[in-house]
């Protein structure tokens, strides 16, 4: 039978050599994953093999992640939560608050949602939808430049927005 880098051929579709791809069928050869054949062969999810986590983590530590796949959707996330074949997920976000001492042989899925939206204001209160992979800080200050007063007291607190109130956030109370 022919490999997966047969059918990246015949579709033009050149991925380096650390990349996976994901989807329903599973290549014998190769172990990677492609969604319905042929057709579907260029809507991928880049999974990539064995990568350094060191600018992903604030101590800066030079784990590997066995298999390591970049979330910028909310269709990524939910492909990325319906994978069958590998390992535990492991979700990082801003990766504050956490010290990775050996490499991970894990999924890592690094949650990398962007996007800051006023939902509604009025004269006392706003609501602002934050997405998960903005920058704590950076959405403070977001917040005082649109005269959004009320969370100056929780700037310079690292994480990103889906995961500090859990963690460097949470000791504050909020």
């Amino acid at each position: 039978s022919r490999g997966l880098g047969d059918v990246y051929k015949r579709q033009g579709y050149k991925p380096d050599q650390n990349c996976l791809c994901i989807g329903k069928g599973r290549s014998k050869k190769s172990g990677s994953h492609f969604k319905g054949g042929l057709k579907g062969i260029c809507k991928l999810m880049d999974i990539r093999k064995d990568i350094s986590l060191k600018k992903y983590n604030t101590f800066g530590i030079d784990a590997k992640a066995k298999f390591f796949c970049e979330i910028n959707s909310i269709a990524d996330l939910k492909k990325a939560l319906s994978l069958q074949g590998y390992p535990t997920l492991f979700v990082l976000g801003g990766g504050s608050n956490m010290l990775i001492t050996k490499d991970l042989e894990n999924l890592v899925l690094h949650i990398n949602l962007k996007g800051i939206e006023v939902i509604s204001e009025n004269k006392d209160e706003a609501i602002i939808k934050v997405s998960a992979g903005e920058n704590w800080h950076n959405m403070v200050l977001w917040t005082l430049d649109h005269d959004y007063g009320g969370l100056e007291n929780l700037s310079v607190i690292p994480g990103n927005t889906g995961t500090a109130p859990i963690q460097n956030i949470g000791a504050y109370g909020v």
